[in-house]
């Protein structure tokens, strides 16, 4: 999607009004428009939407962790009725997932994709809540689906309409070109 010519025109006539009197070089221009653009294309862009957080508003013990209270659901990927995350599009996501036990009981929830185990969250206390976090960045293709499962029955997820400790929440990030992860050439150690 691009900027329509009003929007560059507008930009550009309050810049010029409110600079007057300044000289900017064409890499100036060049760069502003370029960010414009950026930005314009980003609240614009239906591939920016492509989000969820939700979390869970009462007691559970089970199997299928599915969040009923749903935060935000941009672009629909989160279903209330399954609890599964399904990529609308391929790309980069990250996926990060919390839990609080019950008093003198324990989480054990494992982040799913495509049904093949990626990583879990524990979290046990004698006679106190207990707490267990973890995160994964995933590269998903359009149509992927990432859940989380409680290990066992005997979980016992705490949850109040007026305290949400368990959530699972997932976005796409959004790269212009090749991501670089580190500092390429860097060695570290």
């Amino acid at each position: 999607m691009t900027v329509p010519n009003d929007v560059y025109f507008q930009s550009c006539q309050f810049m010029f009004r409110g600079l007057s009197g300044f000289c900017f070089s064409v890499d100036f221009w060049s760069f502003f428009l370029q960010s414009l653009t950026s930005f314009y294309n980003c609240v614009t862009d239906s591939r920016s939407e492509n989000s969820f957080s939700v979390g869970l508003s009462h007691h559970f013990s089970g199997t299928d962790l599915i969040f009923d209270r749903v935060f935000s659901n941009r672009g629909g990927g989160y279903s209330s009725v399954t609890g599964h995350f399904t990529a609308k599009e391929s790309g980069v996501y990250v996926f990060h997932f919390h839990a609080l036990s019950r008093s003198d009981a324990k989480v054990w929830a494992e982040l799913y994709h495509n049904y093949h185990y990626i990583d879990s969250l524990y979290g046990r206390s004698n006679g106190e809540f207990a707490a267990g976090s973890n995160a994964a960045v995933l590269d998903l293709v359009a149509g992927d689906t990432v859940f989380l499962k409680s290990r066992q029955t005997s979980n016992s997820y705490f949850g109040a309409p007026d305290e949400v400790y368990c959530t699972f929440s997932g976005y796409k990030l959004d790269f212009e070109g090749e991501p670089i992860i580190g500092n390429p050439g860097e060695i570290i150690g």
